[in-house]
C-alpha cells in the first residue's frame, strides 16, 4: 500500500481528444484530490493514482473537458471547495448534511460502513475499545472524527482524537498513545496488512456512509449532470467494475448499476 506525504503539489492534465454526450466548454475545471489517501487518491512520481483519480480521468477523456488536478489536504479540501477555489472534489468522500449546507454533489457511487481497529494482542473488543475513557484515532476534517465526537456528544465515554492522515493514527495505534481506530471498509484490509493491527468490530450504528464527489454549491458549472452521466457510462462498459477489482477490492464486488439512488435525506 502506497504513502505518501506530498501535498500542496499542483498537476495539469489536458485531457485528450473524445466525443462524449457533453460537448466540452472552453473553462478549464479545477478537480481538487486528496493525495494521500490510497486506495483511492494519492500522488506519486510526479502523478495522481487511485480509483477515484482513474474515475474521473475516465470521465475527462469521454467528455473532451481541460482540468486542472489540484492536491490538497483534507482537512482544508471542503472549505476549498464551499469557497469555490476547485470546481470539484474527489477522496472517497462521504455525504453528509452538514456538508450539503456549502457544497452539492452528483449521485452516490459506493456505500460504505466503518471498522474499530485496535493493536494486535490488545485485551479490547468493540465495547471496550469505545468506552472506559478510551482514546480513538480519526481523520481530522473526516466522518471518522465526526462520528467520535458525535458519539461522545450522544455520552460515549471516549476521547477523539484528531490526526492528519490514517498512517500517522496506524503508527500510533501500534506504538500505544492510542487505544483504537476508525477505518473505513476498504481501506482496513489493507491495513491489516501494512500495520501490527486487527479488528475490533464494525460499526453499524450511524456509520453507513454514502461515497459522493462534490461540487461547488448550486452546481454552476453543470457538473452533476456529467458526473452521474459519466458514471453510468462506466459502469455499463465495465470499466468502473475493473477500476474497483485493481484499486479496492476483487473479492468485494461495488454496488451498481451506477450512479446509486441516493438514501441519506437532509432536512
Amino acid at each position: 500500500m502506497v504513502k505518501l506525504r506530498r501535498l500542496g503539489v499542483v498537476v495539469i492534465l489536458v485531457a485528450a481528444l473524445g466525443l462524449g454526450a457533453f460537448v466540452a466548454t472552453a473553462k478549464t475545471y479545477k478537480f481538487g484530490i486528496d493525495a494521500d489517501y490510497p486506495p483511492w487518491s494519492w500522488f506519486q512520481q510526479g502523478e495522481f493514482h487511485g480509483m477515484d483519480v482513474e474515475v474521473l480521468k475516465a470521465i475527462i477523456e469521454h467528455f473532451n473537458l481541460d482540468v486542472e488536478w489540484v492536491a490538497l489536504p483534507w482537512e482544508t479540501a471542503v472549505p476549498a471547495l464551499g469557497a469555490g477555489k476547485i470546481d470539484l472534489l474527489a477522496g472517497a468522500m462521504y455525504l453528509t448534511c452538514e456538508r450539503e449546507k456549502v457544497i452539492d454533489y452528483p449521485a452516490p457511487y459506493f456505500r460504505e460502513q466503518g471498522f474499530v481497529l485496535i493493536k494486535k494482542g490488545s485485551d479490547l473488543n468493540l465495547a471496550t475499545a469505545l468506552s472506559n475513557g478510551a482514546r480513538v484515532a480519526g481523520m481530522a476534517g473526516g466522518t471518522q472524527h465526526e462520528w467520535l465526537t458525535a458519539s461522545v456528544a450522544a455520552g460515549a465515554d471516549l476521547l477523539p482524537v484528531a490526526y492528519e492522515t490514517d498512517e500517522l493514527a496506524l503508527l500510533d495505534l501500534e506504538a500505544g498513545r492510542v487505544d483504537a481506530m476508525i477505518a473505513d471498509e476498504v481501506v482496513t484490509y489493507d491495513y491489516l496488512e501494512g500495520y501490527d493491527v486487527e479488528i475490533a468490530g464494525k460499526i453499524y450504528k450511524g456509520y453507513t456512509h454514502e461515497v459522493v464527489y462534490g461540487v461547488r454549491k448550486g452546481d454552476p458549472d453543470d457538473l452533476i449532470p456529467l458526473i452521474n452521466e459519466g458514471l453510468a457510462w462506466l459502469w455499463e462498459s465495465g470499466k468502473f467494475q475493473q477500476l474497483w477489482a485493481e484499486y479496492i477490492s476483487p473479492k468485494m464486488p461495488p454496488l451498481g448499476p451506477l450512479p446509486l439512488e441516493r438514501e441519506t435525506v437532509c432536512e
